[in-house]
């Protein structure tokens, strides 16, 4: 584990991400972003980023993958499976819900965050972690990064949804091997969060993702515990080592230590690394030699409890 250089972007100072969509009308401009996908690019306007919608395995150009009648999006802020149109008939009954997704384009890392609601969003906080700390995202640094904010179209009964969008460089996060984000606020008065988990396996970054609709358990490798997969952020970087796809390399981990008694930080062993199927997804040959590493998450639970 390297030790986190305290760059000015993560230290200090409250994140009021609201701010993107009010004191951050001014929108610094983007430079071309080489490889397949454009920052920010939405090729199909359903309110998710191509760059995204490669990764969760959907179509960049068709809106609606599964030609249900509900948007990938509506279907991805629901918790409907847009690759599945079976089984949904409507939308009713639909919380309020906050996302947080990261993605990256060579130097640039965008930070995503959705918001779900029927009303107000107070209160929003971006926090960034490592292995020995835990801390506000600076929003004066924030303010000053390439931002926009925009309202998409959905057809969840009684809901709005609106999506900010910050790019920064991803340079600011090559100092730590191993970190998370996560971003917390009241939706409709009730208090919401997100997180993500981000990791380097043989210099590429890997999103550590817990919600996988692969084989849990069923594996002859499982040992059980808590499961989720890797991810490249970087849809153009080239996975180490032999490439399988349509697996996964799933990640077991045991939490190992925290900055202290009700901190949201937490600090995970992984005890057991290994391929399984997931049909949108890669696996690698050293998938086995993550066993031992250190995966660094924030404990939603316990961060809007604070």
């Amino acid at each position: 584990m390297k030790s986190p250089n305290p760059l000015p972007l993560f230290a200090g100072g409250l994140c009021a991400l609201l701010g993107w969509g009010a004191s951050l009308t001014s929108t610094s401009p983007l430079q071309a972003a080489a490889g397949t996908y454009g920052l920010w690019a939405d090729t199909d306007q359903d309110g998710l980023d191509d760059a995204l919608e490669t990764r969760f395995g959907l179509s960049h150009l068709l809106s609606d993958t599964d030609a249900d009648g509900y948007s990938d999006f509506d279907e991805v802020m629901a918790g409907f499976d847009p690759l599945d149109p079976g089984g949904l008939n409507q939308m009713m009954g639909v919380d309020p819900k906050l996302t947080l997704e990261v993605y990256t384009i060579g130097a640039d890392t965008v930070l995503t965050v959705t918001f779900l609601r029927r009303y107000t969003v107070r209160n929003l906080e971006l926090m960034f972690a490592t292995q020995d700390s835990l801390r506000p995202v600076n929003r004066m640094a924030l303010a000053a990064l390439p931002n926009d904010t925009r309202n998409i179209q959905t057809s969840i009964p009684g809901m709005m949804a609106t999506v900010s969008r910050v790019t920064i460089p991803t340079a600011l996060l090559d100092n730590v091997d191993a970190c998370a984000l996560a971003v917390s606020g009241e939706l409709d008065g009730t208090r919401h969060g997100s997180e993500v988990s981000l990791t380097m396996v043989e210099g590429v970054r890997m999103e550590y993702r817990t919600a996988l609709s692969m084989s849990r358990g069923s594996s002859s490798e499982s040992q059980g515990g808590q499961q989720g997969g890797l991810f490249p952020t970087d849809g153009d970087d080239i996975i180490p080592g032999e490439v399988t796809p349509g697996m996964v390399c799933v990640q077991e981990l045991n939490e190992v230590g925290s900055l202290g008694l009700g901190s949201a930080q937490k600090i995970y062993q992984v005890s057991n690394g290994y391929c399984d199927m997931l049909p949108t997804a890669k696996c690698f040959s050293s998938c086995s030699n993550t066993i031992g590493g250190t995966i660094i998450g924030i404990d939603i639970a316990s961060l809007i409890a604070n």
